[in-house]
C-alpha cells in the first residue's frame, strides 16, 4: 500500500499542507497524480512484459480494485488495458 500524503509529510518534518504545496510547486503535479503516474508506468511495464491477469495487475500496483484501475487506466492512457495489452 501506498503511504497517506499524511504519512509522506512526516517523514519529511513537514504539515500535509506545505509538503502537498510544496511538491506541487516543485514537480509540477500534486502527489496523487504522481503516485497514479508511477503505479500506471509499473501497470504499463507488466502489461508489455507479462501475461498475469488485469486484476493480479492491478492489485499488484496498488489499485483498490479491477474497476478502479480499468477507467482509470482508460482515462489517463487513452485505451483499456487490454488494448494497450493488445497493442505492445
Amino acid at each position: 500500500s501506498s503511504p497517506t500524503l499524511a504519512q509522506t509529510a512526516k517523514s519529511v518534518h513537514m504539515s500535509p499542507f506545505h509538503f502537498h504545496r510544496l511538491f506541487t510547486r516543485m514537480i509540477g503535479i500534486s502527489p496523487k497524480h504522481y503516485l497514479q503516474h508511477k503505479q500506471l508506468q509499473v501497470a504499463k511495464w507488466l502489461l508489455r512484459r507479462h501475461r498475469m491477469p488485469i486484476g493480479t495487475i492491478a492489485a499488484n500496483t496498488g489499485f483498490a480494485s479491477h474497476g478502479h484501475f480499468t477507467s482509470t487506466f482508460h482515462r489517463i492512457v487513452g485505451v483499456s488495458p487490454s488494448e494497450y495489452r493488445e497493442q505492445y
